[in-house]
């Protein structure tokens, strides 16, 4: 999937923070982690030595942690030689994967990291480090299950919006069970894909801390349900 508007703006908040920090300086960046949570709330910390994957699971593992921004500095090898660069590791619970974004600095520049060049962009998709956090968001099991299930309204809307080029997605009669203990959940959602009409639903399975799309249907005006046209689900698989 593409990145979420919110994961999107916390990137941005991160860069801003991280470009003041490092330019007109040779580097390193010292790198640190911005964290939020569903309602916005925003944390920091720094790490003086570095990062691992463990930190970034760490991270992922945060009581009510939605999304993550991790910055550090590096190089990037292009056709005209290195380009120093900071990196973003980022993440956000739910999502089937991760990212690594980049902001290069012109290179050849002294110092190296002199002005900034072009926009964020994204370099490479990885591994999402929520997969490996535990599966409770919240010690307290009605809360717990309250935030996965905003976390499911928007990945909802992201997901139809993507698959289907719209720009507001009517998603309604979201659900999400979630059983004390187990380390999964199952739910569903309804959309009205407006260009035919049709009322879909689409129920979803939550493992490893990510949405999985399992069965698309189409319920009829009269409450019937019947296997979904397989462009609509060729349609959501595509950007999934």
């Amino acid at each position: 999937m593409n990145i979420s508007t919110e994961l999107v703006d916390l990137i941005v908040h991160a860069t801003n923070k991280a470009i003041p920090a490092i330019q007109f300086t040779d580097g390193p960046l010292l790198s640190f982690i911005v964290i939020e949570s569903a309602d916005g709330m925003r944390g920091e910390k720094d790490y003086p030595h570095g990062t691992t994957d463990d930190d970034l699971v760490a991270a992922a593992s945060i009581e009510g942690v939605q999304r993550f921004a991790l910055m550090s500095s590096g190089s990037l090898q292009t056709g005209e030689g290195s380009v120093p660069v900071l990196l973003i590791h980022a993440a956000e619970r739910g999502d089937p994967s991760g990212f690594v974004l980049g902001q290069r600095f012109v290179a050849n520049q002294s110092p190296l990291y002199a002005e900034p060049q072009g926009q964020i962009e994204v370099l490479q998709v990885q591994e999402n480090h929520f997969r490996q956090a535990p599966f409770a968001v919240s010690p307290d099991p009605a809360r717990n299950g309250a935030l996965l299930q905003e976390s499911l309204v928007r990945f909802a809307k992201r997901l139809m919006g993507q698959a289907f080029h719209d720009d507001d997605p009517r998603v309604l009669s979201v659900a999400l069970s979630v059983i004390d203990g187990e380390p999964e959940a199952s739910g569903s959602f309804g959309y009205v894909h407006e260009p035919t009409q049709t009322l879909l639903q689409l129920k979803i399975a939550y493992r490893e801390n990510r949405f999985v799309p399992l069965d698309l249907s189409r319920i009829d005006p009269d409450g019937g349900v019947e296997d979904a046209p397989e462009e609509l689900k060729d349609a959501i698989l595509a950007v999934y």
